[in-house]
């Protein structure tokens, strides 16, 4: 445009488009230099609306870490650190005063494995059915009720092995499952980091809960260490849920969304707006649901197993049984940096080759102990796989499968790890007893291992990769992808 044409239009823009109107009545007119309305306007605009969007951008990262915090707290009394790591303190006491065994102690053990395995997918389908929130809320509470009334466990075997199955049930909803779940719909591209933060707090609550049952019985004795625990299971699991831990809103799923973080099922589809992703019987169709399935049973008989007899391994290869104790120190310190480490290898490279690398780590961890060459540093080894384990399964359950059934298909993912981990100890313990070595035992998970890991190549690219900013990361339209096999099937054709 000329000089003298510029200085007798300007361009106003509007919902109707653009057009020209003499520079008379121009309201934007400054001296001699006549700017654009339309220009003036965006530029009078965009400072505030950039600062809207800082802010609610800021609301949604605060809110989203809040809620990473909270699951950390609440999963240091998770059932795992809670129950399972003080079985052994309780042992002794309860032995001595109604004169059971060690092994008719352990039975309850034994006994809530598959129990806590069908808890965890009653739980899974009550979380997707009726909302996180209402769900934990009203199990915590029963939860803490069933282990204050092993404080009240009388000289009844029977009664022992009731109150502890009922434990094992409750105590499912105090899994990783509902956590994961939680900090997965607030995350996309750097939601591998966010869980592994997450389930960090396993590990801190296998360190520190046994000291503080320990403490417990010796000042107030066993049955009082039960009401101490529950006690404790309330304070640090129930505010999180009151407080900080929730799944966005639907606005605040849009605005995720908008900004890259999360996926959102289309417009027009029947869920939409809602997290992206299959439903559990679609999963049970899909070759990658089993592919995860079987990788998670044997990473768990195999971590599980070699875990639960570490101790014996190592006093068998010259150990005194206070430095075979000492070595679990690094070994709970590996576990404990591998969850973030998992998480951020997964945020920034393909899952399946992540994967890969976490089922070849015991098989070396097995090599180092078996042959001796390095019993701790395989110890150590053992411990990374472990902490990858749990971050890994969640994490890949949510690419592959998507969120909107995320608490039943990772449900039915996490009862598999729960009924490997009491395979495992069972596995090692029989070939120790017919073999008189764990030779047997290391041939079979580590062969094992190696096949599910040529297994995870087989995955593919993510059905539900991260989001790209600006607009929802969901499928374009329609249903749910179709099944691997059966895509498989039509291009066949």
């Amino acid at each position: 445009m000329s000089t003298k044409s510029w200085a007798a239009v300007t361009t106003v823009s509007g919902p109707a488009g653009h057009h020209r109107r003499p520079h008379g009545d121009d309201p934007h007119r400054t001296g001699r230099l006549r700017v654009p309305a339309g220009r003036s306007s965006r530029r009078s605009l965009n400072p505030l609306r950039r600062r809207e969007n800082l802010v609610a951008s800021t609301t949604l990262t605060t809110r989203s870490w809040l809620v990473v915090g909270g699951s950390t707290a609440a999963l240091t009394v998770s059932a795992s650190p809670l129950v399972l790591q003080t079985v052994g303190l309780f042992m002794k006491e309860l032995g001595g005063e109604f004169g059971w065994s060690r092994t008719e102690v352990s039975g309850a053990k034994s006994l809530g494995g598959p129990v806590a395995a069908l808890g965890v997918l009653l739980f899974g389908y009550l979380i997707d059915r009726f909302g996180l929130r209402r769900v934990m809320i009203s199990a915590i509470g029963p939860f803490a009720g069933s282990i204050a009334l092993l404080s009240l466990t009388p000289d009844s075997l029977l009664v022992f092995y009731a109150l502890s199955i009922l434990v094992s049930l409750l105590g499912a909803a105090q899994q990783p499952p509902a956590y994961t779940k939680a900090v997965a719909s607030w995350f996309d591209a750097r939601r591998g980091l966010a869980i592994g933060i997450a389930v960090c707090g396993i590990g801190l609550g296998t360190s520190l809960i046994p000291q503080y049952t320990q403490f417990l019985i010796d000042h107030v004795g066993w049955r009082g260490a039960y009401v101490g625990l529950a006690v404790l299971l309330l304070v640090l699991a129930l505010p999180p849920w009151l407080l900080v831990i929730r799944e966005p809103n639907a606005q605040e799923r849009q605005q995720l969304a908008l900004a890259g973080r999360v996926s959102l099922t289309a417009p027009g589809t029947a869920a939409a707006g809602e997290p992206s992703g299959v439903d559990r019987r679609q999963a049970l169709r899909m070759r990658s649901f089993w592919i995860l399935a079987v990788a998670t049973f044997v990473a768990s008989v195999s971590l599980n197993g070699s875990m639960t007899h570490l101790i014996p391994m190592l006093t068998d290869l010259g150990m005194t049984g206070a430095a075979a104790a000492a070595v679990l120190i690094p070994v709970g310190i590996a576990s404990l940096i591998g969850r973030p480490v998992a998480g951020m290898l997964l945020d920034r490279y393909h899952g399946p080759s992540v994967a890969l690398a976490q089922q070849l780590l015991p098989v070396v961890a097995f090599l180092l102990i078996g042959t001796g060459a390095s019993p701790i540093l395989g110890a150590v080894f053992l411990g990374l796989a472990i902490g990858l384990e749990v971050d890994l399964a969640s994490y890949l359950t949510s690419r592959y499968f998507g969120l909107r059934s995320f608490g039943q298909i990772y449900g039915v993912m996490f009862a598999i790890f729960v009924l490997g981990a009491s395979a495992g100890g069972l596995l090692f313990a029989a070939c120790y007893d017919n073999f008189g070595s764990y030779a047997a035992a290391f041939w079979i998970c580590g062969g094992a291992l190696v096949v599910t890991a040529a297994l995870f190549l087989l995955l593919g690219p993510y059905t539900y990769p991260a989001g790209r900013k600006g607009r929802p990361a969901g499928p374009p339209s329609g249903p749910p992808p179709v099944p691997q096999e059966r895509s498989a099937a039509r291009s066949g054709e």
